[in-house]
């Protein structure tokens, strides 16, 4: 039986907000208004933008685009031609629609689609509110525009979709611009400071795990450097004023404010961690966790790396939302960092160009800014992995520049990190792996070193040893928009651990959570030679070809540069035996 053709698309899907209730108080006048909305505004704005209506539904549509942003132009358009029509209805007449669009893989049936998008951007549009347009985060990386915008929302836990995602509002850029405050939230200089509560407790005798648990975060964050934390005595005194995070954040002049319980049931001990935006009053992150009593100590310490790595990704997206709505002539030298990351972080060539551009103007402003120059150190070496570049004097460049951030501040983790990531694409993964053990002794919270430190050791030819750390990364920030790179490590460890099954199953993942990476080809197209499944390697082929035209050149241009002979050998026979030539 031949594989079923795939391809990747962005879906749209929407529907009417309260349709039963409408069509209750007047099915046929319901019927009829939908059936217009559909005919007069959907379709001809889908086909304006190259997509194509592949469904209709009792109440709604699905619809097929090749282009990200023309799929979200398109909703932002069509929710505007209905909220006018809304508000011209009759009261409690008007239909209003909410939307949800995601980019990802779809099997055609026929003139119908089935597929991860599919289900994706129905999940999506389940949550949106009326008027809304929701996105996944691959959308939203991929469908940005001069004139479009996405709110972050945090992730989202969605039924029958196996894992969370992240979700964001697309709007117009001119709306998100209104939204900004005139007057920004204080900090620490033009660095935002994380105040650290103490945890609540509904019994007195939990008390030390609790303050010992905020002790441990407060010294996690602090060793991590990104954000100034304000001391133990600052936040603690404020423990029985029954300020909510706002008032916090004035009193101390916080960005961010955590707060936390820490209940206890049996031998078991549950803690919820909340990060919120002191401006807004927005909890960004509501995590909880789980742990045994038995051992207090352990599980502080354990508590803390956990919540520490679920906050920096967080905290970073969130401060290059900040900084890019600032306009650039009042950029100070911290905006302009931040708003660097921000680009840096969307993994895509342009963006990418645009982050090294934003860290050399940093570094022009101030020479001497160590994780300037270790981000500069970062960009330049993703640019040069993908080929977005002239490879050979940009990994130079990136190599010097680690160098010099290191000599400029040899504790902070992300000079280490930094240095160790070019090294590692460089074929040097026992020099790779030296920086990236400082970075993660600095850091022990720090998940892309974690991650990074599986990729050297795959060179090596010690999955048993990468296994864990990426593992580590994946507890550490399981919702961290680096995710997609930390896969093809996973992968890889299984691969050469020989377990080709969940080698595939990676692969497959990674390609989901990001289909425009094409690294993760290698093993998928590697994994289905092993497991004899050359014919459904064939339809894969096609993506490898995109990253390496031939075998010859593949040996030739990073097999044989970053693996040791066992490690290379290995993978390159399952790209032959998948049809790899």
């Amino acid at each position: 039986m031949l594989p079923a053709e795939r391809r990747l698309a962005a879906i749209l899907a929407l529907d009417v907000v309260g349709y039963s209730r409408l069509m209750a108080a007047d099915q046929e006048g319901t019927h009829a208004r939908l059936r217009a909305l559909l005919d007069e505004v959907l379709g001809p704005c889908v086909r304006a933008s190259g997509g194509r209506v592949f469904k209709r539904t009792g109440d709604g549509a699905l619809a097929e685009f090749a282009s990200a942003t023309a799929a979200v132009r398109c909703a932002l358009s069509v929710q505007e031609s209905a909220e006018r029509r809304a508000q011209e209805a009759p009261e409690a007449c008007g239909l209003r629609l909410r939307a949800g669009i995601a980019l990802g893989d779809v099997i055609p049936d026929g003139d119908d689609m089935f597929g991860d998008g599919v289900n994706q951007a129905a999940r999506l549009e389940s949550i949106a509110g009326p008027g809304e347009v929701l996105v996944s985060e691959t959308m939203a990386r991929v469908g940005e525009g001069a004139d479009l915008h996405f709110l972050d929302l945090g992730v989202k836990h969605l039924k029958n979709l196996p894992r969370p995602i992240r979700a964001f509002r697309a709007e117009r850029a001119e709306r998100a611009t209104a939204r900004v405050p005139a007057v920004p939230v204080p900090g620490f200089g033009d660095r935002p400071a994380i105040a650290v509560m103490p945890f609540r407790v509904s019994d007195r005798a939990d008390e030390v795990l609790a303050d010992g648990l905020a002790e441990d975060l407060i010294s996690a964050i602090a060793r991590w450097r990104s954000f100034p934390v304000l001391s133990r005595n600052s936040s603690f005194a404020l423990r029985d004023k029954g300020a909510d995070a706002r008032e916090v954040g004035r009193t101390l002049g916080a960005r961010y404010v955590h707060e936390g319980a820490v209940r206890r049931s049996g031998e078991r001990v549950r803690v919820s961690a909340d990060l919120v935006d002191a401006d807004t009053g927005e909890t960004l992150i509501a995590e909880r966790f789980e742990g045994g009593a038995q051992d207090a100590l352990q599980l502080q310490e354990g508590l803390a790396r956990g919540i520490v790595g679920r906050l920096e990704p967080e905290m970073v997206r969130r401060e290059g939302e900040r900084a890019r709505r600032v306009p650039l002539p009042q950029a100070s030298t911290y905006e302009l960092y931040q708003r660097g990351l921000w680009h840096h972080y969307r993994y895509t060539p342009a963006d990418n160009e645009t982050a090294r551009a934003i860290f050399r103007k940093t570094l022009q402003l101030e020479p001497d800014y160590p994780r300037a120059a270790a981000s500069l150190t970062l960009a330049l070496t993703h640019a040069a992995w993908c080929g977005w570049t002239d490879r050979q004097p940009a990994w130079a460049e990136a190599l010097a520049l680690g160098q010099r951030a290191v000599q400029l501040d040899p504790t902070d983790p992300m000079t280490q990190y930094a240095l160790g990531t070019t090294l590692n694409q460089l074929g040097r993964a026992p020099e790779s792996l030296a920086r990236l053990r400082e970075c993660v002794r600095l850091n022990p919270s720090h998940a892309a070193a974690h991650a990074m430190m599986a990729f050297g050791y795959n060179y090596l030819d010690c999955p048993e040893k990468a296994l864990p750390h990426v593992n580590v990364a994946l507890r550490l920030s399981p919702h961290d928009p680096r995710r997609f790179l930390w896969l093809p490590a996973l992968a890889g460890a299984h691969y050469l651990g020989g377990d080709y099954k969940a080698a595939l199953a990676v692969a497959r993942e990674a390609l989901a959570a990001d289909a425009t990476y094409l690294v993760i080809a290698r093993w998928l197209v590697a994994s289905m030679g092993q497991l004899g499944r050359a014919a459904e390697a064939a339809v894969m082929l096609s993506l490898l070809r995109r990253l390496d035209p031939d075998l010859a050149a593949s040996e030739r241009k990073w097999a044989r540069l970053l693996f040791v002979p066992s490690a290379a050998e290995r993978l390159l026979d399952g790209l032959r035996k998948a049809g790899f030539t």
